[in-house]
């Protein structure tokens, strides 16, 4: 490695209200003269990725306990008066399935919204480098 292609840290300065940060990234200038950090849409993808896959995460777990909730619930029932605990236990059981409707239906439309915003800052960046 030649002595002239190291690119030491920079700080810059972010005005008076805010800490200045350090930065290891490369720096280049704005026709407007202001400082750009370049691979701020990367960090910006990749955090959005991040965040896209433990939404995805937790919408499969909750998909594997939800269906195992629903093998555990009985289609039809033929119950005297003495087996009234098992109809009270299919009733907790149809619950438990109703309420995890709508955080799974939530989880749903926030992966599905996190993946269009993450494909549509790759093909805008795409045209930006392109």
């Amino acid at each position: 490695m030649a002595t002239g292609d190291y690119n030491p840290p920079t700080w810059i300065d972010r005005g008076l209200l805010e800490r200045p940060i350090f930065v290891t990234e490369d720096l280049t200038t704005t026709p407007a003269g202001k400082e750009v950090i370049v691979g701020s849409m990367q960090n910006l993808l990749y955090g959005l990725l991040v965040l896209w896959g433990v939404v995805t995460a937790a919408l499969i777990c909750m998909m594997i306990y939800k269906s195992t909730l629903e093998t555990r619930e009985e289609d039809q029932l033929f119950l005297d008066a003495a087996e009234n605990h098992m109809a009270a236990e299919q009733r907790s059981i149809v619950d438990k399935i109703e309420r995890l409707h709508r955080p799974v239906m939530a989880l749903m439309v926030a992966s599905g919204a996190l993946l269009a915003v993450i494909a549509a800052l790759w093909i805008y960046q795409g045209f930006q480098n392109f």
